[in-house]
């Protein structure tokens, strides 16, 4: 007969429910990076397409 082996059950299920909150906050962070990116990404559109109008106005205009 083998002797009873004692395991940490408790700190085996804390690890993971740390694990586990560890990857939504890097998820969570991914999502608003993403987010960011892409409200960078239209800004620069709008910016770009309000200047090429101004340059092509400078230039009628010369």
């Amino acid at each position: 007969m083998q002797p009873i082996v004692a395991r940490p059950w408790g700190a085996y299920i804390a690890g993971g429910c740390v694990a586990a909150l560890v990857l939504v906050f890097v998820m969570i962070g991914l999502a608003i990076l993403a987010v960011a990116l892409a409200v960078a990404t239209v800004c620069l559109t709008a910016c770009t397409i309000a200047l090429r109008s101004m340059w092509r106005q400078y230039l009628k205009e010369k």
